[in-house]
């Protein structure tokens, strides 16, 4: 429920239905049916939109190839420093 003021300066209640309608558990199914089917429905209207579609795969693979690179970097950094002579 949202309180606001009125256009009289008056205090005045409005329900938010939309909102009460997210939030509500619906069937036997409950919150976790709830979350799959907005899942789904994301998924499908992603597959739908190409450009969506090339936004969100951008948004997975190039950090996960940074991170890749910088693992591989990093993973063993004395294994080429047998050229190197001690003083």
């Amino acid at each position: 429920m949202i309180v606001g003021l009125g256009s009289n300066g008056a205090a005045q209640a409005e329900t938010d239905a939309p909102a009460q309608r997210r939030t509500r558990h619906t069937g036997s199914g409950g919150v976790m049916h709830t979350v799959f089917a907005i899942f789904l429905r994301d998924v499908k209207r992603i597959l739908r939109n190409p450009v969506a579609l090339v936004v969100t795969m951008g948004v997975a693979i190039i950090p996960s190839l940074y991170a890749w690179c910088n693992i591989l970097a990093n993973w063993d950094p004395y294994a080429n420093t047998a050229i190197f002579k001690s003083p």
